[in-house]
């Protein structure tokens, strides 16, 4: 009986390895050999020279690495204190949100640099009245390996606020729009 079920077992055994090494062999992608290598999220606390005495502006974010070099997340941001305007005169909110990508560079090395780009939906309210936008954010920086699981950066760009129509007030996309300077707290590994 051992000797009628050993050859069939030794080929099924054969059969198993065979389509395992047919399997570990790579599918063409459009964007190259771009696999998940990690997870990441954080906090980010944002200076904008908005208003009288600048904006400050807290968020958070979380999104996936591949290729530990490029990230993908979403993420969201809003003026927590109150902004008045100098050129109008009025209170400012902003909200805003949208997909995050960002290329990180020798990410394996203590310091390196970073690249993000911010695009999304958003919302100006200037005295109760409220209108939708779109919000665009080119970023550049550096980040710092502290530990394995929590990485510092720290960035600088503008935030470009479009398509801004409020009934009765006189604002446009130069008053809310401005330079940053941003340092985040991310938090995540990679494998």
């Amino acid at each position: 009986m051992r000797k009628l079920l050993f050859p069939p077992l030794l080929l099924f055994l054969a059969l198993i390895v065979q389509s395992g090494q047919l399997s570990a062999q790579r599918e063409s992608t459009l964007l190259g050999d771009l696999d998940l290598t990690g997870a990441w999220g954080g906090v980010t606390y944002n200076y904008s020279a908005l208003g009288d005495d600048g904006a400050y502006i807290r968020g958070g974010y979380g999104g996936l690495e591949f290729g530990n070099q490029i990230f993908i997340g979403y993420g969201g941001w809003r003026i927590k204190d109150d902004v008045r305007l100098t050129d109008i005169g009025r209170n400012f909110e902003l909200r805003h949100g949208g997909l995050i990508t960002a290329y990180t560079p020798n990410s394996y090395k203590s310091i390196h640099p970073r690249l993000s780009f911010t695009i999304g939906p958003g919302r100006v309210e200037v005295d109760g009245q409220r209108d939708r936008v779109f919000v665009a954010q080119p970023a550049a920086g550096v980040e710092l390996n502290l530990f394995q699981v929590f990485r510092l950066g720290i960035e600088g760009g503008y935030r470009y606020v479009g398509n801004v129509a409020l009934d009765d007030v006189d604002i446009a996309s130069e008053d809310v729009s401005s330079f940053f300077l941003q340092i985040e707290a991310r938090f995540g590994f990679s494998w």
